[in-house]
């Protein structure tokens, strides 16, 4: 008989590995100069349509606006931009937006490919059906269900909650055998880790 993994498995053995990446995102921003006040920056990774690509979004980091919701309280919105793809001219990638300067273009340029060429980034994309249920793991998401019930996470966050109805989702058994080699490598390494600790 073979080795299963749960949805739980998998996700918890993965997530390190998102934790990493989400690390290396974030020291693209010590290339950059933002020239606009309470505004940040966030940079992920598309591996869902083909080749991966480098997409940021600009985002206001304090509250603009307050409206009135249908049940008579108060809320504040925060406007978010829409993810917009990092382009490359030659061999230097570039911000297109106005409000960002890059201090050193060599630098930004070849950690981005360093990020967009790392085995993650590589391996990390999955989709297979299992019965009625279809295991997702993209560079953003894990993600398995049908159309009646499905668990998502956004893996390189902290706080993703499981209600009550997702722990038999969670308890679902894939063989070991249909995962990726990088997938199964990643688990094994994660779990001896934490027999370890």
């Amino acid at each position: 008989m073979g080795k299963y993994y749960t949805i739980f498995d998998i996700v918890s053995g993965l997530r390190p590995e998102y934790l990493k990446t989400k690390e290396e995102l974030e020291t693209l921003k010590k290339y950059l100069e933002i020239f606009i006040r309470n505004v940040d920056i966030e940079f992920f990774i598309n591996t869902s349509l083909g080749d991966p690509n480098m997409l940021y979004r600009m985002y206001r980091t304090g509250f603009t606006n307050v409206v009135k919701k249908p049940n008579g309280m108060f809320g504040r919105i925060i406007p978010h931009n829409a993810p917009e793809e990092i382009k490359k001219v030659g061999n230097i990638y570039v911000i297109s937006d106005q409000h960002v300067l890059v201090k050193d273009d060599i630098g930004f340029s070849n950690k981005v490919d360093k990020i967009l060429s790392s085995e993650f980034t590589q391996n990390i994309s999955f989709d297979k059906e299992f019965g009625d249920f279809r295991l997702r793991i993209d560079s953003c998401w894990i993600s398995f269900g049908n159309s009646d019930e499905a668990f998502t996470c956004h893996a390189c966050k902290d706080d993703y909650s499981v209600i009550s109805s997702q722990f038999d989702l969670l308890s679902y058994e894939i063989p070991q055998s249909e995962l990726p080699d990088y997938h199964v490598e990643r688990i094994e390494k994660n779990k001896s880790l934490k027999m370890i600790k």
